[in-house]
């Protein structure tokens, strides 16, 4: 199965993020992804095979990061920061209605490599 056919099955989704939070062992500050988060883990499943395959240091858990690699003293500030942020939001969900390929770069930079937009790709995948 190549990778256009292994996401034909993905579709849009909805996404709730309740809260900011901490993973203690790396001091990555992120939102947590609830509802969502099954999608996610089929979609992760699915596409860590084959070629796209990596032996990632820590169980998948779907999130999305707010800060990393930030000086250890100021974990806590920023973490406070954004949850006092994230309150003040009006709305704590969102349509996920695509899928963008990345690659992070050795000076930590995020690259966009390639878009996939289920409704536009429909017709390949039939």
């Amino acid at each position: 199965m190549n990778l256009r056919q292994a996401i034909c099955d993905f579709k849009p989704f909805e996404i709730t993020i309740p809260e900011i939070k901490i993973f203690e062992e790396t001091s990555v500050v992120y939102a947590e992804v609830t509802q969502g988060s099954e999608e996610l883990r089929y979609m992760h499943g699915v596409l860590n095979k084959g070629p796209l395959y990596f032996n990632e240091p820590y169980r998948y858990h779907p999130h999305i990061t707010l800060a990393q690699n930030i000086d250890p003293d100021s974990v806590k500030t920023v973490y406070e920061r954004a949850a006092e942020l994230w309150k003040q939001a009006p709305q704590h969900s969102a349509l996920i209605e695509n899928v963008t390929f990345v690659q992070n770069t050795d000076n930590q930079i995020w690259l966009d490599l390639a878009e996939y937009d289920p409704r536009e790709a429909l017709a390949s995948c039939q």
